[in-house]
């Protein structure tokens, strides 16, 4: 139970950490220039970022806390290694699109976050469904936020 408990402590923190990098990366002096980008209507407000992501952070938390808690590293590595680089992912597409200032860089960094959400999910599935049921609600945003990116992309091309 300790071990469990103390496991679900470290999700929580490293996933909060990821979450401060990526916003570090969109503090409103960097975030600045995306305010002149020409956007599409259906552009959330600024003020949804700050809510949504908080909130799927939290449930990819819990959802590596699941599958860490009852599943060993050696015999599942894959699991691992790809939810690894998907949330190594997550914080480079806020360098490539918001640091870097460039779309495009965003959308390859997003094409590859995505693919590798699905590796995980695809594995978590076969270990624990609900952990990885948990993983739907932030796919579905990254294909949301890879839609707009890419609309972002070609206005400001």
């Amino acid at each position: 139970m300790n071990q469990s408990i103390t496991k679900l402590f470290i999700s929580l923190i490293v996933h909060a950490l990821a979450l401060t990098a990526g916003s570090l990366l969109t503090k409103p002096s960097l975030a600045l220039w995306y305010t002149n980008l020409q956007k599409p209507e259906w552009t959330p407000p600024n003020a949804t970022f700050p809510i949504v992501w908080p909130i799927l952070f939290l449930m990819m938390a819990v959802s590596f806390w699941m599958i860490w808690k009852e599943f060993e590293f050696k015999k599942n590595q894959n699991a691992y290694v790809f939810y690894g680089l998907q949330l190594a992912l997550n914080v480079m597409w806020s360098y490539s699109f918001f640091f870097m200032q460039n779309p495009l860089y965003g959308m390859i960094n997003i094409a590859l976050l995505i693919t590798f959400v699905l590796l995980s999910i695809q594995h978590f599935m076969k270990l624990k469904p609900s952990a990885a049921y948990l993983l739907f609600p932030y796919l579905f945003w990254l294909f949301f936020a890879a839609f707009l990116n890419r609309s972002i992309w070609l206005m400001n091309s």
